[in-house]
C-alpha cells in the first residue's frame, strides 16, 4: 500500500507541475498580447490549448499529454531553430542582468515561453511515462495529437494573424 501512496503523491506533484506551466504559458500569452495588442486575439484562442491540456492531463488522458507534448515540442522548435525567438529573448535577459538597457524587451517572453515549454513538456512526459497501460497503439494517439494541435493552430493563425502565413509557409514549404 505505501508505494500506492508514493505513487499518488508523485502524481500529484507531476499534474501541479502541468498546471502551473500551463498557467505559465497563460500568463505570457497574454501579457505578451497586452504590450502588442495585435496578437492578442490569437493568444487568447492559443491560451485554449493549455487550458485543454490542463483538463485532460487532470483526467490522466493520453490525448491531453500527446497534445501538450506536440504543442510543446513544435513551438521550441520552430522558435529555436527558424525565428530564434528563445534565443533572442535569453539574449535580452542577459542584458537584463548585466544591467544595460534592452533593446527589445518584449523578447523576454521568448525566453519565458520557451522555458515554460520545456517544463511543460518534461512534465508531460513525466505523467505518460507513469501511465500503468501504455501501448504500443499509442503512437497514434501522439500522431493524432500533433496533427490535431497543428491544425487548430494553424487554423487559428489563419483567421486572427494570417499575416504571419507566409513566414510559416516558408518554413514549411522549403525550396
Amino acid at each position: 500500500m505505501p508505494e500506492t501512496h508514493a505513487a499518488s503523491a508523485t502524481d500529484s506533484k507531476v499534474l501541479a507541475g502541468i498546471y502551473v506551466f500551463c498557467a505559465g504559458l497563460i500568463g505570457v500569452l497574454l501579457a505578451s498580447g497586452y504590450f502588442e495588442r495585435e496578437v492578442l486575439r490569437l493568444h487568447l484562442f492559443q491560451s485554449l490549448i493549455y487550458v485543454a491540456i490542463a483538463w485532460l492531463s487532470r483526467r490522466r488522458s493520453k490525448w491531453g499529454y500527446a497534445i501538450g507534448i506536440a504543442m510543446a515540442a513544435e513551438w521550441n522548435a520552430y522558435n529555436l531553430f527558424v525565428s530564434n525567438f528563445i534565443c533572442a529573448g535569453f539574449r535580452q535577459l542577459e542584458l537584463l542582468v548585466r544591467g544595460d538597457r534592452m533593446t527589445h524587451p518584449l523578447l523576454l517572453f521568448g525566453a519565458l515561453a520557451g522555458l515554460d515549454h520545456f517544463g511543460l513538456l518534461a512534465c508531460l512526459l513525466w505523467a505518460y511515462i507513469r501511465l500503468p497501460n501504455k501501448r504500443y497503439r499509442d503512437v497514434f494517439i501522439f500522431l493524432g495529437g500533433a496533427i490535431l494541435v497543428t491544425a487548430y493552430f494553424l487554423g487559428i493563425v489563419a483567421l486572427l494573424w494570417p499575416q504571419f502565413l507566409p513566414r510559416l509557409k516558408a518554413y514549411f514549404f522549403k525550396s
